[in-house]
């Protein structure tokens, strides 16, 4: 049990500095490229393999648990949900998309994301 939840963790970590590495162009330089190089598909591949791990660890750690869920659960996965939500938003390869709603989506993620974190880390 103790080996899967250190794999959570790391892939829940991974998939934060991966997404941090894929905001650091829209945020800080202000630029979004709508034909990405080859070195951002390598990182959105590993992104999505980190979403892939993290999600199947936690359903192996909720079987585990014979499915008995805490309320502090359902606010993860709603926070997990607009994390995703946010960062599709922000990193859709569409001309239509302003770069302050670009940058918008990703502050909403990040803020997401370092929620999820605060709840893990508190679990009221």
């Amino acid at each position: 049990m103790a080996d899967i939840f250190f794999l959570h963790f790391f892939a829940a970590l991974f998939v934060f500095i991966l997404l941090l590495i894929r905001a650091f162009p829209i945020i800080i330089q202000g630029k979004f490229s709508e034909n990405p190089p080859v070195s951002n598909k390598i990182l959105v591949g590993l992104q999505h393999l980190g979403y892939s791990i993290l999600l199947l660890t936690g359903i192996y750690m909720l079987w585990q648990n014979n499915f008995q869920i805490e309320v502090w659960f359902y606010a993860k996965i709603i926070l997990f949900f607009a994390m995703l939500s946010a960062s599709v938003k922000a990193f859709r390869r569409r001309g239509d998309i302003q770069l302050i709603q670009r940058r918008a989506g990703l502050v909403i993620a990040l803020i997401a994301y370092c929620c999820i974190f605060a709840l893990v880390y508190f679990k009221a």
